[in-house]
């Protein structure tokens, strides 16, 4: 049976979690975006287009190459200026207009289609004017009314520099009868957009720069992470390391970093059968009318199976290994306790790692991680007793007493231990109240002083502390406590994934499809399609069993295996003989070895150019393709010789 079907059945159950992530995921591009809509729409509604100059009010959008193509945030801007009644908006794309004329046209049909509700409008009936003529939009302007016209150029530098100067040019002239208003989006630097333009097209705008802060990948991978809920997919360690080190290397959109996220989930859903046990209803009978046997035979394969199993026989409870074995309605009522329970655990990391990090936010060390950073090590069960622990645990002893209770008071919703510690140390910090300075433990540097004393002409130094109040003391034995509840929760909290039952479902860890997806290499796939051309056609005539070259391969493969064979001076004459010998077409069988390749080339026989081709075209056609490839070229030296520039696997 199909258990891929079974899976592909349950995909509205088990992708709620993608749309979860991917909602908060654009709430979190939105509200980091509100302050450049709020500015770039205030500055269009509020700059002044003078009509008795030529200057042009102009918005330099300056960001960084990952969010200036986000569609999202132009989207955005163009709906906040639109919310103007009197404002028009048109967005102008690079690939859309080639020229000036075509770029005229485009805008007159923007804009007056916005107020018919009809693109198709023909405004041109209203005057007679060509469709490129900019009169066409200065009388739909004063038929209605309109205070402003906005041109959005959302990737200047994609425009031509000869276009985007005719473009400013032209709406200059016209700023006596059209208000026109112009937003640049750069992706490089003000700088470098004015040495595309001449001085005498610089005059003629009246720039406000506008920067974008770039959004951290950091808060994008914990806003996709973080809404887990049941039914959950976590990253694994490898993975998560692949894809943070990939943004960072690589120029990539926000739009890019969701998509590679989608993929991964979609990855996970698709190609897993055993991810319906993910499922969020609660109805047993509809969980296990979903199942078949080979789903129970799927998870009796898992290591993680085995190292459960292995327990129970550790602990001797032979029967319950030979039920799980045996019996698929045992080890359905296994799967479905011990998943809740992994989940919970998984559940558990995650909370740890928000509380690792609000400690984190109220000490003071040389660099605090990054939840990313949090995140891969918690995945690789690498955090608990880590050195990062220790020096957190480490300068959380030596905090004073108002740093201490604001950092209990933030946890205590989270850690119950800390409510009858916050009420204890609000107490002594109430006896207190009289003093300025505030409490601090045994373990604060300022308790410690250095003595210096001369020995035999020798300088010793040594460390004394200073004797400790009363209240210190009592503050002392206060930090130890929450030295310790932290501690315990630590240790319970940051386990290894990887030692969960049925980890396999719940963490998805598999570099290979994200590499292959996002990481194309074009040459090795063209080589070992040369190489081994049956691995992309699937035929029957192309399969060497021997590995060897075959006459019914497409002549390209051919004439590349014999290349790969010669040096780096690649007499003609030889290869010539050498290629003939094998598509020469002596006999009937060898024939039907030429209609094979010519099925395999064309697709069909009666397409091809002439089914009787001779094996010197096939050479020309096959050396002309090795040429286009950049693999030889002619030599200098011999005109009877080729010289070889690639070599396979470098």
């Amino acid at each position: 049976m199909d258990i891929q079907g079974a899976n592909l059945n349950s995909r509205e159950t088990t992708l709620p979690p993608l749309a979860l992530a991917m909602t908060e995921y654009e709430n979190v591009l939105k509200e980091h975006y509100t302050t450049i809509v709020h500015d770039v729409a205030s500055f269009v509604e509020n700059v002044e287009v003078n009509p008795n100059t030529r200057e042009l009010p102009s918005g330099l959008i300056v960001a960084a190459p990952n969010v200036t193509n986000q569609s999202s945030l132009t989207d955005a801007i163009t709906q906040q200026i639109r919310t103007n009644e009197d404002i028009v908006v048109v967005s102008l794309l690079s690939t859309q207009l080639p020229n000036l004329k075509t770029a005229l046209k485009y805008v007159n049909q923007q804009a007056t289609s916005q107020f018919d509700g009809n693109s198709d409008t023909n405004w041109t009936q209203r005057g007679q004017y060509l469709n490129y003529d900019l009169q066409m939009l200065h009388d739909c302007i004063q038929t209605q009314k309109i205070r402003k016209v906005v041109l959005y150029l959302r990737d200047s530098e994609g425009f031509e520099e000869s276009l985007l100067s005719d473009l400013i040019d032209t709406f200059s002239s016209w700023m006596d009868r059209i208000p026109v208003v112009l937003i640049f989006g750069i992706a490089t630097s003000i700088d470098l957009f004015q040495e595309r333009l001449s001085q005498a097209t610089l005059s003629l705008l009246q720039a406000t720069p506008f920067e974008i802060n770039q959004l951290d990948v950091d808060i994008l991978f914990k806003t996709i992470m973080t809404p887990v809920r049941p039914p959950g997919l976590w990253l694994g360690p490898s993975l998560s390391r692949s894809i943070l080190q990939r943004h960072a290397e690589f120029v990539q959109t926000t739009n890019d970093f969701a998509r590679s996220m989608k993929y991964l989930y979609m990855t996970h859903f698709f190609s897993n059968p055993l991810s319906i046990l993910t499922m969020t209803s609660d109805d047993v009978d509809t969980l296990e009318s979903f199942l078949q046997h080979e789903h129970f035979e799927a998870i009796r394969t898992l290591p993680s199976f085995r190292s459960y199993a292995k327990k129970l026989m550790d602990a001797g409870d032979i029967d319950s290994v030979r039920s799980l074995l045996d019996d698929d309605r045992a080890l359905f009522d296994a799967v479905r306790t011990n998943l809740k329970l992994s989940k919970n655990s998984l559940h558990e990391v995650m909370a740890s790692i928000e509380v690792l990090r609000t400690v984190q936010s109220t000490i003071s060390l040389k660099k605090n991680a990054t939840w990313s950073e949090l995140y891969i090590l918690a995945m690789s069960g690498e955090l608990d007793d880590s050195s990062l622990v220790r020096e957190v645990l480490l300068s959380v002893k030596k905090m004073p007493s108002d740093s201490m209770h604001g950092l209990i008071t933030q946890l205590s919703h989270r850690l119950p231990a800390f409510n009858k510690i916050s009420e204890d140390l609000a107490k002594l910090m109430a006896a207190t109240k009289g003093d300025s300075a505030p409490l601090r433990s045994e373990h604060d540097i300022h308790h410690n002083t250095l003595r210096t004393t001369v020995v035999a002409q020798k300088v010793e130094l040594s460390k004394q502390t200073a004797a400790l109040s009363k209240q210190d003391m009592e503050y002392s034995k206060i930090v130890s406590r929450v030295d310790t509840v932290l501690r315990e929760y630590f240790q319970q909290s940051f386990i290894n994934p990887q030692d969960l039952f049925l980890h396999e479902i719940l963490i998805y860890d598999a570099k290979s499809p994200y590499r292959d997806a996002f990481t194309p290499r074009p040459r090795f796939a063209v080589e070992r399609a040369l190489s081994s051309p049956h691995d992309y056609l699937g035929c029957t005539c192309c399969n060497s069993d021997q590995g060897g070259l075959s006459s019914t391969q497409p002549t390209a493969a051919i004439l590349y295996q014999l290349y790969l064979e010669s040096g780096s001076q690649i007499n003609v004459s030889d290869l010539w003989s050498a290629f003939s010998t094998i598509v020469a077409t002596e006999d009937p069988e060898d024939e039907e070895a030429e209609q094979q390749r010519n099925l395999c080339v064309h697709g069909n026989i009666n397409d091809s150019p002439s089914t009787n081709v001779t094996a010197s075209a096939l050479f020309s056609q096959a050396l002309a393709e090795l040429k286009y490839m950049g693999m030889v070229k002619g030599s200098r030296k011999k005109t009877d010789h080729l010289t070889k520039l690639a070599w396979k696997g470098l």
